[in-house]
């Protein structure tokens, strides 16, 4: 090897940039690859809530807050390339620990994302959000979600505030007009 080539491979700028990769991911993303969030979700059975889901969205909860608290969204959409996993995980985070504002940022930037989780009115409700059960009816986001287990969710953990929101939306729900044309 060419000396040149020798001082390139070997600079301090480079090495930390090669360093900072570890199996194929940014050492960032490595704590998300253990979560298992996303395979206990695939399998929820709605008419019997799994206590385990809650665990695994507390799990997520430490190293997601962690990592947006250090690097907000600008890295999101890596994240979401580089462990798809995170496709599921972030928007049930989000939903659960009742961050507005993410859900409106992931709603204007990543619309997609937020479109294609289900039953995400389930996991404001277990979370306690009212104001994140509002966020969701308001977008739209309650494809998968049934209000009857949502409010039997809410009463079940206790957040009678979003049992008695989700009731009043639930006595006024409406059909879209885009579901009548179908």
């Amino acid at each position: 090897m060419s000396a040149a080539a020798n001082n390139v491979l070997t600079s301090l700028e480079l090495l930390p940039t090669v360093f900072a990769y570890q199996d194929g991911l940014p050492r960032d993303f490595l704590p998300f690859t253990k979560l298992q969030l996303h395979k206990l979700w695939l399998r929820q059975n709605w008419e019997q809530w799994d206590p385990a889901l809650l665990h695994a969205l507390r799990d997520a909860d430490d190293a997601l807050r962690n990592w947006f608290k250090r690097y907000s969204v600008h890295r999101l959409p890596r994240l979401l390339a580089s462990v798809p996993s995170m496709r599921i995980i972030v928007p049930l985070w989000v939903v659960y620990t009742g961050r507005l504002d993410l859900a409106s940022i992931l709603h204007k930037q990543f619309p997609t994302l937020m479109d294609e989780s289900t039953a995400l009115l389930h996991v404001a409700a277990a979370g306690g959000s009212s104001e994140m059960v509002q966020f969701l009816v308001e977008c739209q986001y309650y494809r998968g979600s049934h209000f009857a287990d949502t409010m039997r969710l809410a009463r079940e953990y206790r957040h009678k505030d979003v049992a008695t929101l989700v009731e009043s939306y639930f006595a006024n729900f409406k059909v879209p007009d885009a579901f009548l044309a179908w």
